[in-house]
Formats: structure tokens, sequence, C-alpha cells
């Protein structure tokens, strides 16, 4: 008899599943594509970035892995024994002699097979930067051992989280965040404790991330008991997960939670039976009470950033020691900014840590609102699917237009309060940094640091705008698309956010020398804006083109 039988079977299923190898030969193509994409770009500067070459190809790729080690518990494992359990299939696995050892330990191996064959495929890649020098034995190594590790503390966690949980929406935003709190939270903790001195981190060590920017041959003692105690807390999950597995297939009777009722008056919609006659749709899915709470909950954290980062400014020092000073190198100040893309800005010293932290906060915030946003939007068409409560609505005068004309109503509803407050916070967190420059400061003689600040403020803010609509057009053609939420969620990101944020930085890149000698120093201004005008194209370009495949895979569902 095997001694997990199910692990045999789900990893025969995956080795011999197309998926499987698709997604090794990706990867391994995309890590190609990389390191030649940087090549260009060395060959296009005129030889200037060859000696460093190796270490930007391997930090490039040691990078993205680690987002893909970070995400996989998300993506993979949060709703792989939910979905068991939402089937009723999980029940009769614990009608046979299986333990929760045997079922959790199955679905961890089959699933955990694409993830480390899509890190198997990079590792050769970064291989390479060892010709091209620059990069130390130990550091690849530790980078390695640290990539693996994070994937399978992101694997257990995902399973915890799945365990727990049925619904997929909520077993994947629980899994975001509960990775975002081991990644930020853990290490910021330790800050707060023991004022900065990295030296004695305490539960810092719980982070991925630390074990992660500990991976050089200098920090070697920090990295090894960083990583330990990194995987025995993989391990930790892995139990939990495998005691709570029979003790939480049954099915459960519903019950009124606190807040099921709750609503604040202001946000509350009116007119409830003059909308269910306007548009169903539109009311039908306004009655996510969980949802509208959520959206509540996050204008409030969002107004007590907002608030957060306006007393800690007011209470910054403003001696003539703590003046404002504007890095000009080329390298450190190019940061990313709170929609996710990179831009240029400028270190402002005048302002507090907690204003940098609300201004780091302010990002993430922006990077969950896109994930709520296309998981919110996805779910619909996936679950209308699988319940075939789109085939029964079609059957009624209820048109394909009409669904998803009263899903966009819906979706101002509920996403339009969250979206102009943070929105609010992006642009007065901007102003705050533009206003603590210095006066008049050139950059390079080509415009004052505050005019070419406010410029990428304003394309920052309509780029990320516009790449909400695009995610929800996207969420909703491969909603319709996909069998799975998690698998229409990353292919939205993958389509809208990675996609073009490579290509707009790569012919960048590649046009980089080219701009430097035809404008001399105005080349400076022009790779600075030009990168947001062209992912603000690229948006309108993807709305455009995920409108005609909803309105082409809508007739086409409709009428098989």
């Amino acid at each position: 008899m095997t001694l997990l039988p199910i692990a045999d079977r789900e990893l025969r299923v995956a080795a011999r599943a197309k998926a499987t190898h698709r997604w090794r030969i990706s990867f391994a193509v995309g890590a190609v594509g990389i390191a030649a994409a940087l090549g260009l770009i060395s060959l296009a500067s005129g030889g200037l970035l060859v000696s460093q070459l190796g270490v930007y190809t391997f930090g490039a790729l040691k990078w993205i892995g680690f987002v893909f080690a970070c995400a996989a518990g998300t993506f993979l494992t949060a709703d792989c024994l939910s979905e068991e359990k939402r089937e009723g299939t999980m029940g009769l696995l614990f009608l046979t002699d299986l333990r929760g050892h045997d079922v959790v330990l199955g679905k961890l191996l089959a699933t955990s097979l694409r993830s480390f064959y899509g890190l198997l495929a990079v590792f050769p890649v970064m291989a390479f930067s060892f010709i091209l020098g620059g990069v130390a034995a130990d550091d690849f190594r530790h980078a390695l051992i640290a990539l693996c590790n994070t994937v399978f503390f992101s694997l257990a966690l995902g399973m915890v989280i799945s365990v727990v949980s049925r619904d997929p929406h909520k077993a994947m935003t629980g899994s975001l965040t509960a990775m975002a709190g081991f990644l930020f939270l853990t290490p910021g903790l330790d800050w707060l404790i023991l004022r900065r001195n990295a030296n004695n981190a305490l539960i810092g060590l719980l982070s991925p991330a630390y074990a992660f920017t500990q991976t050089s041959s200098y920090r070697a003692a920090g990295f090894w008991l960083s990583t330990i105690t990194v995987h025995l807390a993989g391990w930790s999950f892995l139990a939990l997960a495998c005691w709570l597995a029979p003790k939480t297939w049954h099915q459960k009777a519903l019950r009124r939670g606190i807040g099921s009722d709750w609503r604040i008056p202001f946000f509350t919609p009116s007119g409830g039976q003059r909308l269910r006659d306007q548009s169903p749709i539109c009311w039908l899915i306004s009655r996510d009470r969980w949802a509208s709470n959520l959206a509540r909950l996050s204008v409030v954290i969002i107004l007590g950033v907002f608030l957060l980062s306006m007393v800690s400014y007011t209470q910054s020092p403003r001696s003539a020691a703590a003046a404002p000073v504007m890095k000009t190198t080329t390298a450190s100040s190019t940061t990313t900014n709170s929609t996710g893309g990179v831009a240029y800005s400028f270190s402002v010293s005048s302002t507090s840590v907690s204003f940098k932290i609300s201004s780091w906060f302010a990002g993430a915030l922006a990077l969950a609102l896109e994930f709520w946003l296309a998981s919110q939007v996805s779910r619909f068409y996936v679950d209308g699917k699988r319940s075939g409560f789109l085939e029964l609505l079609l059957v009624t005068p209820v048109r394909p237009a009409e669904v998803v004309q009263g899903h966009w109503q819906a979706l101002r509803k509920l996403f339009l309060a969250p979206t102009v407050t943070l929105l609010f916070l992006n642009l007065a967190v901007g102003t705050i940094q533009i206003l603590s420059m210095p006066a008049g400061a050139p950059i390079l003689g080509v415009l004052g640091g505050a005019n070419v600040q406010a410029l990428v403020l304003v394309l920052s803010q309509t780029a990320w705008v516009t790449g909400l609509f695009a995610i929800a057009w996207f969420s909703i053609w491969m909603g319709l698309a996909s069998q799975r939420i998690s698998v229409a969620v990353l292919k939205t990101f993958c389509y809208v956010k990675i996609l073009p944020w490579f290509g707009v930085y790569f012919a960048m890149g590649l046009s980089a020398f080219l701009l430097f000698r035809m404008f001399n120093t105005a080349g400076v201004w022009v790779m600075i804006v030009m990168p947001q005008m062209l992912i603000i194209g690229a948006n309108f370009i993807l709305i455009r083109l995920a409108r005609r495949g909803v309105q082409t895979d809508f007739s086409r569902w409709a009428n098989s």
C-alpha cells in the first residue's frame, strides 16, 4: 500500500497534465527573455552596463522569483481544500481510512509541483550570471534556498486558510492578507519594539522577506536563523492544517455573524425595490453584505492613513539641519510609486518615519484594491457558470449587454467610495512630498523638481485609474473564459499589470541611449514622463480588447 495514496495519484495526474509542461516552458522562456532584454538594453546604452550585467540579471530574476513565491499560496493552495468542501468530495475522502495528513499533503504536493517546476526552470538562467560575473557563489546558493523556502511557506500558509474556508473569494483574500502580514507586519513590529536595532530581530525572523534580504554572504548568520524559523513555521502550518482538515469538512449551518445586518446609514443604498425593478443584476450583486462592509472598512482605513500622514507631517521637524534633500542620482532616484508602477521620485528627508510608512501603506492599499476588484468581478461569472445561474438568467428577457451593464452599476456602488478616497490619499501624499521639496530645484537643468514631480503624480494616478477600468473589463472576460477564480485573477494581473509593465520599460530601456543622444539633457524629462503615458495608452488598448472579448465570449457561451 502506498504511504500517501492521494499524493501519489495527484502527482501522477499533475505530471501528465499539459498545463504543467506549459507552465515550466513559459517560465523558462520568460527568464530567458528578461536576461536577453537586459543584454539588449546594455548594448543600446553603448556598453555602459556590461560590467554589471550579471548583477542586474541575477537581481531581476531573484526578485521576480520572490514575488512569485509569495503569491504561490494565494493562487495555488488557498482554494484547493475549500473547493473540495464546496463540491462535497471532502467528506467522501474521510469516509475511507484516509487521515488528515493524507489529504493535506496530497493536495500540497499536487499544487506545489507547478510552482517548483517554474522556479526550477528559472534557476539555470540565474546561474548564467556566473558567466557574466559579479555574483558570488554563496549569494546564488542562499537565493535559491530562500526562494524554495518561501514557496514552501506560502503554500503551507495557503493550505491553512483553505482548511478553514469554504468561499474561494474569502480564501484568496485571507491568504493574501496573512502573507502580507508576515512579509511586512512582523519586521515592522521588530522596528517598533527594538527601535531600528535589526541585529536583535525576534519577530521579524518569521518574515520570508527578512530571510530573502539576508542572502548576501556578509549576512550568513541572520540568513540561516531566519530560514530555519520560516521553515519550521511552514511545517507548523501544515501540522495545523492536518489537524483541522477532519474537523472542518462538514457543512455547518448558516449563522448570522457579527455585522451581517450592520450598515452605516450614510452608505446604505435606498430604494431597494426600485433598484430591483430597474436593474435586477445590480440589486442582486449589491446584496453581498460582506463586500459592502469591506468597502466601508477600507474607506475608514484609508481616511485613518491620511490622518496619520497629516499628523506626522505637521509634527515633523523643520529645522535647518533637517532641510529637504533632493537626490538627483540616476539609480537611487527611481522608486515604486503608489500605483504599482515605477516612476522617478525624489526623497524628502524632512518627513517623519510615520509619514513614510503611511505613504508606503497607500501603495499597499492600491494593490489590495486592484486584487479585490479582480476577484470580486471574476467571482460573479465563474460562480454563475458553475451553478447554472447565468444559463438560467439568459433564458429570461435579460440580455448579455444588460448583465454587464448591471454589473458595472453594482461595481460603481461598491468601489466608487474606496477608489475616490484612495485617489485623494495618493494625491494628498504626493502633494505633501512636492511641497517639501526645495523651490525651483532643477533636475539636470531641465525642469524644476516640483514641476516634474507634479506631472509624474498626475500621470501616475491617471494610469492607476485607467488600470482599474482595464482590470474590471479583463476580469469579466477572464471570468467568462476560466473555471476557477484564482486562474481568472492570475490571468488578469498577467495581461493588465505584468506584461504591459515589462513591455513599456523594456522599450524605454532600449530607447534610453537614443533619447539621450537626441534630446541631450531633455532626455531625462522624456524618460521620466514617457513610461506613464505609455501605460495609460496600453490601458485604453486593453480596455478596448477586453470589451470585444466579453462580447464575443458571452455570445459564444450563450449560444452553446
